[in-house]
């Protein structure tokens, strides 16, 4: 597979991986990125039940079923 192709499958899937967190919990509470066969999602996670959800989502994307996949937690702001 040539690097242009790869490179722009990769950004399809980023844009279904970002569309399906959206859809569950609104535009933008995680924000998702794709490199490779990583993908990575920044934002809050209330509790490790929203963790499994949130890795559930990325892997029924078609294309990330295999993906490695990173959460990266906001820092919450001091109370």
């Amino acid at each position: 597979m040539s690097i242009e192709r790869a490179t722009w499958l990769g950004e399809i899937m980023g844009v279904a991986v970002q569309r399906q967190l959206d859809d569950y919990a609104g535009a933008y509470r995680w924000i998702a990125h794709v490199s490779g066969d990583v993908v990575t999602v920044h934002g809050t996670f209330e509790d490790e039940a929203e963790r499994r959800i949130v890795l559930a989502l990325v892997h029924a994307v078609p294309g990330a079923e295999s993906a490695h996949v990173v959460l990266v937690p906001n820092p919450r702001p001091a109370s």
